[in-house]
């Protein structure tokens, strides 16, 4: 997939990748109806594919070339993680309708 076409894919729920060096599956998942229109991020968060999300992130940029997650532990502390879009597989696309997130 070409980064246009995986940056697509990120901005959709129910989207499932892995990222290169991990065995782990994440989903991309709506959190929120309240889009950004300069940021297609806004109201998305990743967390494991399989299992519950208690250690999910917020999405908080998705570039051509980087999408950046954060989350904040109990103490207020802000963790972000950035990850190259090329070293991202998509294992499966979501098919989150316009519907859905027009609520």
């Amino acid at each position: 997939m070409t980064n246009k076409e995986i940056k697509t894919a990120l901005t959709t729920a129910g989207t499932e990748f892995t990222v290169r060096g991990g065995d782990m599956e994440f989903q991309i998942n709506r959190y929120s109806d309240y889009l950004e229109s300069d940021n297609a991020a806004s109201g998305l968060s990743v967390g494991p594919a399989k299992g519950i999300c208690l250690n999910g992130m917020n999405m908080a940029k998705i570039g051509t070339k980087r999408v950046s997650f954060y989350t904040y532990n109990l103490f207020g502390g802000k963790s972000t993680q950035v990850i190259k879009l090329a070293d991202i597989t998509i294992t499966k696309v979501g098919e989150e309708t316009e519907t859905e997130t027009t609520k």
